[in-house]
């Protein structure tokens, strides 16, 4: 999984608070965002988001991810 565009697609869930959304706004399948989230979230031993994902609310994790993202 390319590190970059996981950060790239996680940022763009936050923000639009929908794997859909983001999915159109990045034009890629929904399934490539969900996968891009679930890599990182691997990676990083947690989950960003609710196991749900109807709505993309961070939980404590995701923020403090967001917040290194946008730092680097």
């Amino acid at each position: 999984m390319d590190q970059l565009e996981a950060i790239r697609t996680f940022l763009e869930v936050a923000r639009s608070g929908s794997i859909t959304a983001a999915a159109t706004r990045l034009a890629v399948s929904i399934a490539m965002v969900s996968r891009h989230v679930k890599g990182l979230e691997t990676q990083l031993g947690t989950g960003c988001f609710p196991a749900t994902r109807v709505v993309c609310r961070l939980q404590k994790w995701g923020r403090c991810t967001l917040i290194a993202c946008i730092s680097s």
